[in-house]
């Protein structure tokens, strides 16, 4: 170990070592406090210049803002006007708009009131003048009755005047040859005057057979009268359609019974190049269950391919045969009518009838397509009964129906017959009365 002599005394090489090391500790911590002190004294140099900078920032973005929310309600008050003009100008444009749509609905309103109001007016008149043609007709068949027994009565006249006549000859004949007699043979008096009366009264005995079988014609013109209103009450109170529970095909492929059907559903009404044609019901005439039972024909056949198959109606209902005539279900022969099935090709395949069954039901329907046929139970029917056998007369005959539905959807499904199938019914009916009357059935 050294010694280090000085004024203050005497100091060993380690002891002036640790007072250097503590000089220069000192030396180094004044170092740092003054750095520190220098660095605070920045910081709050650049602190305050911050702090001056940031207030004039602030103040500088206060003075934006107010000046860019000065700006925003000009442009608000400017946009709010301009949305107001708009908007009035939008206003007006409605207002035009719905005085115009109304002007427009107005016009075809009345458009329309007059078209409904014109159609009315054609179907009123078609079903007046079909009123007056059968009113027409039934007074020229009356009139033809009636000139009939007229003329009846004035050959029975004639007959009966022709009859005194010769019977007055006879009787002046007769005075002359009794005259005659009683001058020139008055012996033979008594056997000529015999056989004199004996010719009147054979004369008497034939007017009173003429008077007799006159009379008798009267009687059975009388009694063909009643029996011809007979006839018509009873074809009057008849049901002519298809049994409820026969199935066609809607346009959707799907099966259905009759009963199930609608006014506007399109059922298959006939096949053309081995497509299936569908047609649109229009109307319903009437459908329903008596309380009594109706008979109905049921025809059986069987197919190409050996199914059995049926369809039931009532017996004056129209089926068409393999010519496409029609004839009403009752006159269908088996072994020889041949009606038109489809098979399971898509084509309508004559087959001749098995047999002919009658049945008894409650339930019945009669519908209208605007092809006029159906195919039901794959068998191809008219949709026409108790009617002259044309399809193409009856199809003519509904003509104004079939039009007036299509303006006019009918929403009749009652048991009464629709009202003007029954016009048509009258008319027919009464026109079948007219021909019995005058002997031409």
């Amino acid at each position: 170990m050294a010694f280090i002599s000085g004024m203050r005394g005497v100091y060993t090489t380690d002891q002036l070592e640790k007072s250097r090391q503590e000089q220069e500790e000192i030396r180094r911590e004044r170092e740092e406090e003054e750095k520190r002190i220098k660095q605070e004294y920045e910081e709050k140099l650049k602190e305050t210049a911050k702090k001056e900078s940031e207030e004039a920032y602030k103040q500088k973005i206060e003075d934006l803002r107010q000046e860019f929310r000065a700006k925003q309600e000009e442009e608000e008050k400017l946009r709010r006007k301009e949305r107001e003009e708009a908007e009035e100008r939008f206003k007006k444009s409605i207002e035009t708009i719905q005085t115009e749509n109304r002007m427009q609905r107005q016009q075809d309103e009345n458009l329309r009131r007059a078209e409904r109001e014109a159609a009315e007016e054609r179907y009123m008149k078609s079903i007046e003048m079909m009123r007056q043609e059968h009113k027409e007709q039934q007074e020229r068949a009356e009139t033809m009755f009636n000139n009939r027994i007229q003329e009846e009565e004035r050959r029975r006249e004639q007959d009966e005047k022709d009859r005194r006549e010769e019977r007055e000859q006879v009787e002046e004949t007769y005075r002359r040859k009794i005259e005659e007699v009683e001058k020139n043979f008055k012996n033979q008096e008594n056997n000529e005057t015999a056989r004199l009366i004996k010719e009147m009264q054979d004369r008497e005995n034939r007017d009173k057979k003429a008077n007799l079988e006159f009379a008798k014609q009267i009687e059975e013109l009388k009694k063909k009268n009643a029996l011809s209103q007979q006839e018509v009450d009873r074809l009057k109170k008849k049901v002519d359609c298809f049994s409820l529970d026969t199935r066609v095909q809607l346009a959707s492929g799907k099966f259905v019974e009759m009963a199930e059907l609608q006014v506007g559903d399109r059922i298959c009404s006939n096949i053309r190049n081995g497509e299936l044609e569908f047609s649109e019901v229009y109307l319903i005439s009437h459908l329903g269950h008596y309380d009594h039972f109706l008979t109905m024909i049921k025809i059986e056949f069987t197919s190409s391919d050996g199914r059995k198959g049926q369809i039931r109606t009532t017996s004056t209902h129209c089926i068409f045969r393999e010519d496409l005539s029609v004839l009403y279900a009752q006159d269908v022969i088996p072994g020889e009518t041949k009606i038109l099935v489809l098979n399971e090709t898509n084509e309508l395949i004559p087959v001749v009838v098995d047999n002919l069954i009658i049945e008894k039901d409650t339930g019945y329907i009669s519908f209208f397509t605007r092809a006029g046929t159906v195919i039901a139970n794959n068998v191809l029917c008219s949709c026409y009964d108790d009617c002259p056998q044309s399809q193409a007369l009856m199809d003519l005959a509904f003509a104004p129906i079939r039009l007036w539905t299509k303006v006019f959807p009918s929403n009749h499904r009652q048991e009464e017959l629709h009202p003007y199938a029954k016009t048509l019914e009258y008319i027919y009916f009464n026109w079948l009365n007219g021909k019995m009357l005058l002997g031409l059935t």
